[in-house]
């Protein structure tokens, strides 16, 4: 069903310059100067060995010079974990995407409202920037000490934390982006929701 899902969403948008293959969405970012290891991936494990898979689950994405966009089809799963779980395997992928100036547009596909209307709010939350809890806590409080540290005025210990203010205020920079990629905050321009009719619910 997650197959027959993208599908009907590719033919239903047939301008957009789709990567079909594996190969392709893997050429196509390399090309950008992207990792393979910041690529969504899976290591399938048999008696042959170990062959690792990008965009395992098979799921579009277009790329142009201006934008990028992500295609998850929902095939009816009972919760949201399976949406929440492709937004964090892609997050660093986004986050390259938009340092190189790329706009990140995300559709969930599904086929009853039921799928939709939990994903719209998934995806809400997304774009409007998860808490500060959802990233790594020592991050938060490092950010808070350098904060305190040059607010509190002490050289001697303004040199000992952060070696002079320009070094405090680099290091404070550098935190907060790191907690903006973690986050989602900031990564997403368009987020939205669609429904199939060829293949809506009551069909089946």
């Amino acid at each position: 069903m997650r197959r027959l899902l993208a599908l009907d969403y590719v033919l239903d948008h047939p301008r957009l310059p789709w990567l079909p293959t594996e190969a392709e969405k893997v050429a196509a970012f390399e090309a950008l100067g992207i990792e393979r290891r910041v690529l969504p991936q899976r290591t399938y494990r048999g008696a042959a060995g170990n062959i690792r898979r990008h965009f395992h689950l098979g799921l579009p994405v277009a790329l142009d010079a201006k934008r990028a966009v992500f295609v998850y089809a929902d095939p009816g799963h009972e919760t949201a974990k399976g949406l929440r779980a492709w937004g964090a395997a892609h997050r660093e992928l986004w986050a390259m995407l938009r340092d190189l100036g790329r706009k990140i547009e995300i559709v969930a596909v599904g086929r009853g409202s039921k799928e939709t209307t939990r994903a719209d709010t998934v995806l809400g939350n997304w774009a409007r920037g998860l808490r500060s809890s959802d990233y790594d806590a020592e991050i938060d409080r490092e950010i808070e000490w350098i904060k305190d540290v040059l607010c509190s005025g002490d050289e001697r210990l303004i040199r000992e934390v952060c070696g002079d203010i320009r070094g405090g205020l680099v290091r404070l920079a550098e935190l907060q982006n790191r907690a903006l990629r973690e986050s989602g905050r900031g990564l997403l321009h368009r987020v939205g929701t669609w429904r199939s009719e060829r293949l809506r619910r009551k069909m089946f």
